[in-house]
């Protein structure tokens, strides 16, 4: 042990120290080997330094519940989340926070798509220009075929948002543990009906929780404009991304904490799928991972 010491310690000669607490710090930097340890850094640089999330995610609505297991991946602004079963194709969703992007890609068709702030933007400035026109050209119609095209237009219009579903979270006062972190429960209903039970966890509590915090925060509120947006481009129920897992982005950023295990009922109140963070582990991730593969083809969110 004491010739290990040693070999530590050459790094800096022990010709120059300060005094302290009872230790002494040397001061003189030992060149040679501060350049190797230089070059090691900068062999690592094509590398993040993150970490990687494995959850299981069980389906409650086969005659044998079934599990598979998940990944997501995250490091700075930067993160991935795996898709995989649940009558879903394999993709993968990535948050760019760096770039205020969504790249969705399917593995199974080779393609991806991307959403941006920019094209949220777009879509808005759509269809309320489509509102604009629709009920400008009402203004000209006759009124006796009025009221029968407003019912038309009312059906096909997206609707308002006084009809989307009411979402609501009630933290109770139960707790737990889970990996040996504390947790509280935290319900959400859907008009009126719980359709999830959560197990909150502070972030502190996660390998790199506090670091990647914002990164998590920033999507979760990305998520829900890009749920908006596309609901009122199509008019109909907001997509589901990345399974029952996707679902909490789009309120993680009311949670004040992490969702280590999260359960979702139907209509009934039956348990139709649960999400359980297994482990965190810190690993070098591979930048790609965070851009759509080689040779995928780009195709617009709408396109079939």
């Amino acid at each position: 042990m004491q010739a290990r010491s040693s070999q530590h310690l050459d790094v800096f000669s022990p010709d120059a120290q300060l005094s302290g607490a009872g230790a002494a710090l040397p001061m003189r930097l030992n060149l040679p080997l501060l350049f190797v340890s230089w070059v090691l850094v900068l062999c690592a640089a094509p590398g993040l330094a993150g970490v990687v999330y494995t959850i299981d995610v069980t389906d409650h609505q086969t005659s044998e519940p079934t599990t598979h297991q998940q990944h997501m991946r995250a490091e700075g602004k930067l993160i991935e989340i795996e898709v995989t079963g649940q009558g879903q194709p394999d993709g993968r969703v990535i948050f760019r926070g760096d770039r205020n992007q969504i790249i969705i890609v399917d593995d199974a068709n080779k393609s991806f798509s991307t959403v941006d702030r920019e094209m949220l933007a777009g879509i808005s400035a759509q269809v309320s220009t489509a509102l604009d026109q629709a009920r400008k050209a009402l203004e000209n119609v006759p009124e006796d075929q009025r009221a029968m095209l407003q019912e038309m237009l009312d059906q096909n219009m997206p609707p308002g948002a006084s009809e989307r579903p009411e979402v609501r979270l009630e933290s109770t006062d139960t707790t737990g543990t889970h990996l040996d972190h504390p947790t509280r429960q935290v319900l959400v209903y859907v008009d009126g009906k719980k359709r999830h039970e959560l197990w909150i966890t502070p972030w502190k509590n996660l390998d790199h929780g506090e670091d990647i915090e914002d990164a998590f925060l920033e999507l979760s509120v990305f998520f829900r404009d890009m749920l908006d947006a596309v609901t009122e481009m199509t008019g109909g129920e907001p997509p589901k991304v990345a399974g029952t897992q996707g679902q909490i982005f789009d309120y993680l950023d009311q949670l004040d904490g992490f969702p280590v295990i999260t359960r979702s009922f139907d209509d009934d109140g039956e348990l139709t799928g649960e999400s359980t963070l297994r482990s965190t582990k810190r690993h070098v991730l591979d930048p790609d991972a965070f851009e759509p593969p080689s040779g995928y083809k780009q195709r617009h969110i709408f396109q079939q």
